[in-house]
């Protein structure tokens, strides 16, 4: 494993407006002077082309990586090379209800969450302590939070992922 200051941030999934994954690209926008945060975006839907169009408008092409659509046994691969997972949503009042079924593979896979969602998935993040969580569509938040976790130390980092893998576990 060569040695990499990359710090890797990750989002599986459709790429619809539900998912809003416009507020990542905000985000990473806000985060651009960072080189070392790289995003990686991988999934396909109604909206690539508009994320697309955010990153050559924000010029992300060094920081924001869209790798398209990706096989499911490919995942855990990418999951095991990413420090952290990120899940965003829309800031819908039908959206609060649900806890994406995404939150449950990241918990599973033992990495820190990055959250942007409202209602139950906040909550559950909040009370699991496997990540760090802000509203949806919040991604001045975000982008406070994706900072907070690359100053962390591994070791908290680390703890955060495990309470995930926990909390996956016992419910």
């Amino acid at each position: 494993e060569e040695l990499r200051d990359d710090f890797i941030v990750t989002f599986a999934g459709n790429i619809g407006k539900a998912q809003s994954v416009d507020t990542i690209i905000e985000a990473a926008n806000l985060a651009k002077s960072n080189e070392n945060i790289k995003w990686q975006i991988l999934g396909d839907g109604s909206e690539f082309e508009y994320i697309k169009s955010l990153v050559d408008k924000y010029s992300l092409h060094k920081n924001v990586n869209l790798l398209g659509r990706k096989p499911a046994y490919e995942m855990p691969n990418y999951f095991s090379k990413s420090d952290a997972l990120i899940v965003t949503l829309k800031n819908e009042n039908i959206l609060r209800v649900t806890l994406p079924a995404k939150v449950q593979s990241y918990m599973a896979s033992g990495k820190p969450i990055l959250a942007a969602i409202s209602g139950e998935g906040n909550r559950i993040i909040k009370d699991s302590k496997c990540g760090l969580v802000c509203e949806a569509e919040d991604y001045v938040k975000l982008y406070e939070n994706v900072i907070k976790l690359f100053n962390m130390s591994k070791e908290e980092r680390s703890t955060l992922g495990k309470n995930g893998k926990e909390y996956f576990n016992k419910n």
